[in-house]
């Protein structure tokens, strides 16, 4: 199995999130698949086979190195980014059919831009403060649920606060946020981002996404609204840190960024 290392969402080398992308040429089960995505240990492994070459179709999976999620943005942009490195002689868009439906990749010079449904964030009717206190938010919040995503989401209103947090992650992996698997705090950024944000996910076996692009599927509905804006420039504060430029379109999000090829090898297995 062909096997690559991508740095996501970053014009530079070891910054922005790792992603394996293995590329398959026959179907493995999803148990293989989960024993692989933890022997990596990176926060996702994407695997991609291809179902309809002629039309730019290929089946597109996600695996932590605990389980498999149904939406991931940084490993689905550097399997574009593989795709059209090194098995595409052209510029046209990809569709890769997942659990989130039919994703669409499309190449901008340097940059990729994903074609990703919006996820309306919902205002919570449940008390979170339990997980706000040991994340560490000492502040306001408003508190939002997110369900396609399995994320629930703190608004709060500094960003240095934001980039301060030092969450208590055995407390926080053993607090119960079921059927949720995952924490995104966000707040204003400061020029020239629109806003900034942060994401924790211990329950997954990840204590902090460098870069999480699902996550702008309901940050970029958010922070639209509030700012009024349809174009924006987002950056996530975590100590890879990476960049995102997104927009929305109707019921569709488009997240464009780079990704930087760090290793290209083969990876061993048996069936």
């Amino acid at each position: 199995m062909k096997i690559y290392f991508v740095d996501a969402f970053t014009s530079e080398r070891f910054k922005g999130n790792p992603a394996a992308v293995c590329y398959l040429d026959q179907e493995i089960s999803d148990s293989m698949k989960q024993q692989i995505a933890k022997e990596i240990g990176f926060s996702e492994t994407a695997f991609i086979i291809p179902f309809n070459t002629a039309e730019n179709r290929y089946l597109l999976q996600w695996f932590t190195p605990l389980t498999e999620v149904n939406l991931c943005g940084h490993a689905t942009l550097s399997s574009a980014r593989i795709l059209y490195h090194y098995y595409l002689n052209h510029q046209r868009p990809i569709l890769f059919e997942s659990k989130s439906g039919i994703l669409k990749a499309t190449r901008d010079g340097d940059h990729i831009v994903l074609d990703f449904p919006v996820e309306n964030a919902k205002k919570s009717e449940n008390n979170y403060n339990k997980i706000a206190d040991v994340l560490g938010i000492r502040s306001k919040y408003e508190c939002y649920e997110c369900p396609h995503t399995d994320n629930i989401l703190f608004v709060i209103e500094d960003e240095n606060e934001l980039k301060d947090l030092k969450p208590d992650f055995e407390n926080l992996s053993q607090t119960d946020i079921s059927p949720f698997s995952s924490v995104c705090i966000t707040a204003p950024g400061s020029k020239p981002y629109d806003f900034v944000s942060r994401c924790f996910a211990p329950w997954e076996g990840i204590n902090e996404d460098p870069v999480t692009g699902s996550t702008h599927t309901f940050l970029t509905p958010y922070w639209s609204n509030k700012l009024q804006k349809t174009q924006m420039k987002a950056k996530q504060l975590s100590e890879r840190s990476g960049e995102l430029i997104v927009e929305m379109s109707g019921d569709r999000v488009f997240i464009k960024g780079q990704a930087q090829i760090m290793l290209a090898g083969e990876f061993f297995y048996e069936i």
